[in-house]
């Protein structure tokens, strides 16, 4: 269900209603659904947000949500998917389709007003 005319949809509305890699995650039954994982501390209590969802025993969808009025760097430590600070992952943004550089203990991102960053987190172990 589309609460929007998709005649009228945005170019923002398409990106994440018509954007199949989110989609094929959305719709899996194959894992639980997602969890609210932490609050990142940033200058607007409570509005920086980290999201999860494991996709199997290497890797995650997460999602750091900016729910402020500016925006700020969130950061997810890898010990809230019960990995280690030596333990490196190559983040894929779901949004650009594309591999980030390779992050070590946690991955960081610059998350503009309102808006979220999507990414795969998979372990590397080379």
């Amino acid at each position: 269900i589309v609460d929007t005319d998709v005649r009228n949809m945005t170019a923002v509305m398409k990106a994440a209603l018509l954007n199949e890699e989110i989609l094929e995650i959305h719709q899996s039954t194959d894992t639980p659904p997602g969890e609210f994982l932490a609050y990142w501390p940033c200058s607007e209590p409570t509005r920086c947000q980290v999201w999860g969802r494991k996709l199997n025993e290497s890797a995650w969808l997460v999602a750091l949500t900016n729910l402020g009025r500016k925006a700020h760097k969130i950061s997810l430590d890898f010990s809230h998917l019960d990995w280690t600070k030596s333990d490196r992952a190559v983040p894929r943004d779901v949004w650009a389709h594309g591999f980030l550089e390779p992050a070590v203990g946690a991955f960081t991102s610059e998350v503009a007003s309102h808006d979220t960053t999507l990414v795969i987190l998979a372990k590397n172990d080379n």
